[in-house]
């Protein structure tokens, strides 16, 4: 298992497509070369480009029988008029990344999805965070790149444009959650952690852990706030193993854990 990625600060954006594939599928097989399980889990933050997503999700079916993903935040950025051109809004290039990673054997997306594999369900989303208080919604707005970068044209909230995202994301991720409830669930994927996690640097903010009413199973991989460890709350058992940016100097490592 493994999370945020962010493979394009690793490997950047060239205009010449055939070195920019052949530097981030390198980056992945070196990634992946120490193997000890048949099934990768991803826990979301990919890249800002669909087409570098899709990439290292082929490159990790070299090694894996199956690779199971959920989106994070980043998965959601539109960064260029280019961009927006293209897809319309985040939901847009959402929608294809999802489309076009299902269409490769064996990858299968878990963004309000159950899958069975040997006999136990995997259940995933991306669970996003609400802002709970007016500190949240200042961190939002002034420190958050969200804000500045996702976009959802919908007309279901009478709020600001900048507001809509979490909302409507929110929103939709409850709306599934909240139908697992009686639905016995081996191993729960989610980007954003539903508690926080207790070894955080980060204050007790909104904007980086999401409140769920229940916890879905008794174990939990997530990622989003850039913490290796492993931690028990409530019954549960949280892994998290980002490869984050690389001024961050985490060690790049895929773990293993048994379900």
């Amino acid at each position: 298992y493994v999370s945020d990625l962010h493979v394009n600060h690793h490997v950047p954006f060239v205009k010449n497509q055939l070195k920019w594939e052949q530097r981030t599928r390198g980056w992945v097989r070196k990634l992946s070369q120490n193997k000890e399980a048949d099934v990768l889990v991803i826990a979301g933050d990919f890249s800002e480009f669909n087409q570098q997503s899709l990439w290292v999700l082929e490159t990790f079916r070299e090694s894996y029988e199956f690779v199971l993903f959920v989106l994070g935040n980043h998965d959601y950025y539109i960064l260029s008029p280019t961009q927006y051109k293209q897809y319309g809004d985040s939901s847009g290039r959402v929608h294809e990344l999802i489309r076009k990673a299902a269409e490769i054997p064996k990858v299968l997306p878990l963004n309000g999805h159950i899958v069975e594999i040997e006999g136990k369900r995997i259940a995933g989303e991306s669970m996003w965070y609400f802002p709970q208080n007016e500190a949240d919604w200042s961190f939002y707005y002034e420190r958050s790149n969200d804000s500045k970068h996702i976009y959802i044209n919908s007309g279901q909230y009478d709020v600001s444009s900048v507001d809509v995202p979490p909302y409507f994301l929110h929103d939709k991720s409850m709306t599934w959650y909240k139908w697992l409830e009686d639905i016995p669930i081996d191993l729960m994927v989610s980007h954003m952690p539903p508690v926080h996690p207790p070894t955080s640097p980060h204050e007790l903010n909104g904007c980086y852990h999401t409140k769920v009413p229940f916890l879905a199973s008794d174990q939990w991989i997530c990622g989003h706030q850039h913490l290796k460890t492993i931690f028990e709350k409530a019954g549960t058992t949280f892994y998290m193993n980002p490869i984050g940016y690389p001024d961050e100097k985490i060690t790049p490592t895929i773990e293993t854990i048994t379900i």
